[in-house]
């Protein structure tokens, strides 16, 4: 078992047959933090993707 609780999103978006946008959301949280603390987690990323 793990002490933390969370979401991920993603989101793919084709703006033309070659070029897409990849976004990614995390974050998380401690579920109890009585145990070891609080503490939280949160990452965003985005991606330009070009295929050809």
């Amino acid at each position: 078992n793990a002490n933390f609780k969370g979401w991920r999103f993603e989101f793919l978006y084709a703006i033309t047959d070659n070029f897409s946008i990849d976004t990614i959301y995390e974050f998380s949280r401690a579920e109890d933090s009585r145990i070891g603390g609080r503490h939280s987690y949160s990452d965003f990323e985005l991606e330009a993707i070009y295929a050809f």
